[in-house]
């Protein structure tokens, strides 16, 4: 009931399991509290045991894909799932139907343009890299990827061979904007 309602209020919720299964929680908690006409007098510990059964039941994602942030400026931050192993170009048409489904949900429209920059957590955005032909070569962003950020090279043994069909292994410290 709770999820339904912050889908039509604030879907932005529905985007990170994580205030997800808060929400479940806390309205789990809640209720409990209304039901007995109490409110607690300390801090809480331990959820009781009719909360934790209420649990958001969280599917985990397989070893085939990771869970990366993606930030689309101006509109949102939203997470989003990728294939580990994936060729730059794959992540893009990934990540651009994710802001496409989202776009056409809330404001019923599809992004026109966009460029694609990759950034990943704990470095400075002197280290952001755009994942564009047009603006890098893709064989210099699949090198600064590997060199610069540490992500592996699947299936190519010389770096020189590295093309736009050049698979790379994603983790989840990946952003994107």
């Amino acid at each position: 009931e709770v999820l339904t309602l912050a889908a039509k209020v604030r879907p932005w919720i529905l985007e990170n399991v994580g205030f997800q299964r808060q929400l479940v929680e806390l309205e789990a908690l809640e209720e409990s509290y209304r039901r007995q006409g109490t409110r607690p007098s300390m801090p809480l510990g331990d959820l009781p045991p009719e909360v934790k059964r209420r649990r958001l039941k969280v599917e985990c994602i397989d070893s085939d894909h990771v869970e990366v942030e993606l930030l689309v400026s101006g509109v949102c931050t939203m997470a989003a799932v990728i294939p580990v192993e994936a060729t730059i170009d794959t992540v893009r048409k990934v990540l651009l139907e994710r802001v496409n489904a989202y776009l056409r949900y809330e404001r019923q429209c599809e992004v026109g343009k966009s460029w694609l920059l990759f950034t990943m957590f704990a470095l400075p955005v002197e280290f952001d890299l755009v994942l564009e032909e047009a603006a890098v070569e893709v064989k210099v962003q699949i090198a600064r990827l590997q060199s610069t950020f540490g992500l592996h090279i699947v299936k190519c043994p010389d770096i020189s061979e590295a093309g736009p069909n050049t698979a790379l292994r994603w983790n989840d410290r990946c952003r994107f904007e």
